[in-house]
């Protein structure tokens, strides 16, 4: 605490996703901390001992590994573009009021149960924006063809020994407190196997989710794969948006999506006659048309003909907003108003500070995929692609440069309606 009323209220301030918060400059040992107070939950030995039986099928990988890509590998440019965007829509839902009150007391949470419900809820939303397809638009459609179809209830999240499934018999979700500790983590892996039972026919992946961290699980007919506690929601004072666990959660979502369309694809029935002029089309001529299409597009387009998956699936792993798929992910400039001070909300009557620009926003380069065809097609240098929170969140497109004539009719894509299921 500091020494006197005068510095206490010196060191009020703002924290960098806007929320009241001690202020960035306050020294090290003025700053409150509650991990010296409250300590992991107690785990008793017989979960350890039920944990340690199921070690010789149980491996800890990295997430490299787990997807089945060669450490140290670079990322091919549509996962680090779908990285980007997935971090600054978590930067956005972090500006929300639900994840400013609740989360600095959710280390006061001993057991899973005693998670808040609505956070909770904006945990399992947050999930949902970086598993599965990530396309925004208008229409805020989800493509998984065996998609969950109910609105789980609050006891679901924490309270119930049933699992959450997010894609029923494919991917499930177990929220949890304190990864961090190496017994309370053995404990939730534990419970998540008993949870999710084995597919002789395919993986079934797990995420533990305690908000803070969040550990992948794969498990097989013969084997149990898991990564460590990897940090998920950046601290509130991150200079910058990227965590392990955010950029696994991405992964994770297209790794599964890919799978399943491909098996999907393997499934489906050709919707064109033998000898279609389409199944002679040279893979160069599919790839331009693809170019030009956006997510929904592409999937009616490769359903026609599987055989065109290959050319249109290279464009499904890029993330889509608006009437924009967004191609790489660009520097970020700094700003003079990054370090602007409070100012006052007139409609809420109280003074604010602005969340810090780079936690919620990136530049992109992108292509316009909108149904103008005097711009289809047209490649967009710099796209800025901010995410705010501050009335319901929304996704807002700004061109950057002599691009202002494009037809975006889609600048600003409002995230709050998008369901916390798949539909």
């Amino acid at each position: 605490m500091p020494p006197s009323p005068e510095l206490f209220c010196k060191y009020i301030g703002f924290d960098h996703y806007g929320h009241r918060s001690y202020a960035p400059s306050t020294p090290a040992r003025h700053r409150w901390s509650n991990r010296a107070v409250f300590r992991p939950p107690p785990v008793d030995d017989t979960i350890i001992q039920a944990y340690n039986a199921i070690k010789p099928q149980l491996e800890v990988l990295s997430v490299d590994e787990l997807l089945g890509v060669s450490p140290g590998c670079p990322l091919p440019e549509s996962e680090r573009t779908r990285i980007a965007f997935y971090e600054i829509l978590v930067g956005g839902e972090m500006q929300e009021f639900i994840y400013g009150a609740h989360s600095r007391w959710l280390s006061f949470c001993r057991r899973r149960e005693r998670i808040p419900v609505e956070l909770a809820e904006w945990g399992h939303r947050v999930l949902q924006l970086g598993l599965g397809p990530l396309e925004l638009n208008k229409a805020l459609r989800r493509h998984w063809p065996d998609r969950i179809r109910f609105h789980p209830s609050g006891d679901l999240y924490t309270k119930s020994d049933k699992p959450l499934w997010l894609a029923p018999d494919t991917l499930c979700v177990r929220f949890a407190t304190h990864l961090e500790d190496e017994r309370n983590l053995k404990a939730h892996v534990s419970a998540l196997l008993d949870e999710m039972p084995a597919q002789k026919s395919h993986s079934v992946f797990g995420v533990i989710f305690s908000i803070f961290h969040c550990v992948i699980v794969e498990r097989t007919e013969n084997s149990v794969k898991t990564t460590p506690a990897l940090r998920f929601v950046p601290s509130s004072y991150a200079n910058q948006p990227y965590t392990e666990g955010i950029a696994a959660i991405a992964r994770l979502g297209l790794y599964i999506d890919q799978l399943k369309v491909e098996k999907l694809v393997a499934q489906s029935k050709p919707v064109l006659e033998p000898g279609h002029f389409l199944y002679s089309f040279p893979s160069e001529l599919v790839q331009q048309i693809a170019y030009h299409l956006g997510l929904s597009d592409l999937d009616a387009f490769f359903m026609a003909a599987p055989r065109l998956f290959a050319g249109a699936n290279f464009f499904r792993r890029y993330p889509y907003v608006g009437e924009c798929r967004l191609q790489t992910v660009l520097t970020l400039p700094v700003l003079d108003s990054e370090n602007e001070e409070d100012y006052y909300d007139d409609e809420d009557h109280h003074y604010c500070k602005r969340p810090r620009r780079y936690t919620c926003a990136h530049h992109f380069s992108a292509v316009y995929i909108g149904y103008d065809p005097k711009y289809a097609g047209s490649f967009l240098e710099t796209l800025e692609v901010a995410v705010n929170a501050a009335r319901g969140t929304d996704v807002e497109l700004k061109c950057i440069g002599d691009v202002d004539s494009l037809p975006l009719h889609s600048r600003k894509v409002r995230i709050s309606s998008l369901p916390y299921h798949y539909t």
